[in-house]
């Protein structure tokens, strides 16, 4: 751990003059680091960029089975087959999935046969559309050896009567009473929120962590105006928010990242992404002028912590010193609260980067890193470009 006086005895010296050093940086919200192979390959490219705390917020409990116990530099947190409701995401993913099919055909027609199958039931994901279903399945939830305990609420205030082709989230009262047993266990909890209706019954439940921002996803059509302003927070959201302590992670940059794979027919225009890109930008504003923290991590796509620190500065939402915190502070306290990181204070674990360069003055500096500490030991790779 980093001390405030130098011992009697020193086995090592760093030279870090002339360097900018920095904590090292986190990805609160990151599909990967599960099954043995990509384990590996993963630990390595995050390590190269400095990022040394994760967490995978949903994977399965057999993938997580797959790499228990196989060593990573990489500190990782799972939550284990998150807890659904019937016919929701990301039931539907999955059961697409194993019928041969992909996620968007629940829209089509063979869209009540996706909703009705569970032949991922139990490993991928745990149903819980009543409070004795709840009951059932916590044992199982338990044993699944997760870290945190993930709650879906996708469009919860429709939880009883969604429409067919709209993703239905838990009802509010069996999301309560999930982070109640969560706490109880001494686990945390993380929401996956699509609306601000979501985010409400987030907070209202005492989740420690919020996975996406409302409106972080809507690559079709402008998010403030869309299904009557559903995904727009306005100031008691954030007054809420920022109340309560408890971080976001926007996941934004995926949303028009994604555009490129939706069929030609249904892509949207040029004006539509702009009006995506400018809501997040208005987004980021809000919560940073708010004092909502603000945790780094991408989701999916291919992308990952530094696509969504990159995604922010370019669309002007955030500052580079506010990045830079929210990355190498926020994220990692985030991910491991019980933990002293994230920090370079006295009694703090002992993890930095050393960078060739000033990341505010110029953000590639934080590619440039000459040093790599995790816990009083050197990480030996070259700067990653």
């Amino acid at each position: 751990m980093f001390v405030a006086d130098r011992p009697a005895q020193v086995a090592r010296v760093v030279d870090l003059r002339g360097t900018y050093v920095v904590p090292p940086f986190g990805d609160a919200h990151l599909h990967a680091l599960y099954g043995p192979d990509g384990l590996v390959a993963q630990d390595s490219i995050l390590v190269a960029r400095g990022v040394f705390y994760v967490l995978n917020p949903h994977v399965p409990v057999s993938d997580r089975e797959s790499v228990r116990g196989l060593p990573v530099t990489v500190d990782v947190a799972y939550a284990v087959a998150g807890i659904t409701a019937p016919g929701a995401h990301p039931a539907t993913s999955y059961e697409a999935r194993a019928l041969g099919l992909q996620p968007w055909d629940v829209s089509g027609e063979r869209g009540s046969e996706i909703r009705a199958s569970r032949v991922r039931e139990g490993d991928a994901y745990y149903l819980a559309a009543t409070a004795d279903e709840l009951e059932a399945i916590w044992p199982s939830v338990l044993a699944s050896g997760t870290d945190w305990v993930k709650v879906f609420l996708n469009h919860s205030d429709e939880w009883s009567a969604g429409r067919p082709d709209q993703p239905r989230g838990l009802s509010p009262a069996i999301a309560t009473d999930i982070v109640r047993r969560a706490h109880a266990a001494r686990l945390r909890a993380v929401a996956h929120v699509e609306t601000a209706f979501d985010l409400d019954v987030a907070l209202s439940a005492g989740v420690d962590l919020l996975a996406h921002a409302p409106g972080y996803a809507l690559n079709d059509r402008d998010p403030a105006e869309a299904e009557g302003g559903a995904y727009v927070m306005d100031e008691d959201h954030l007054a809420r928010l920022a109340s309560a302590g408890i971080p976001i992670t926007p996941t934004l940059a995926r949303g028009p990242f994604m555009v490129r794979y939706i069929p030609e027919a249904y892509r949207p225009d040029t004006s539509t992404v702009d009006s995506v890109r400018a809501f997040h930008a208005d987004l980021l504003r809000d919560l940073a002028e708010s004092g909502v923290s603000i945790a780094l991590g991408a989701d999916s796509g291919g992308l990952w912590s530094w696509d969504e620190a990159a995604y922010a500065l370019d669309i002007g939402g955030l500052t580079a010193a506010n990045v830079l915190r929210s990355w190498s502070v926020t994220t990692p306290q985030a991910i491991f609260p019980d933990r002293a990181i994230g920090s370079l204070r006295p009694s703090y674990e002992a993890s930095f980067l050393a960078l060739s360069c000033d990341p505010e003055a110029e953000w590639s500096c934080t590619k440039e890193i000459l040093h790599r500490e995790k816990h009083g030991r050197a990480l030996s790779l070259s700067p990653a470009r």
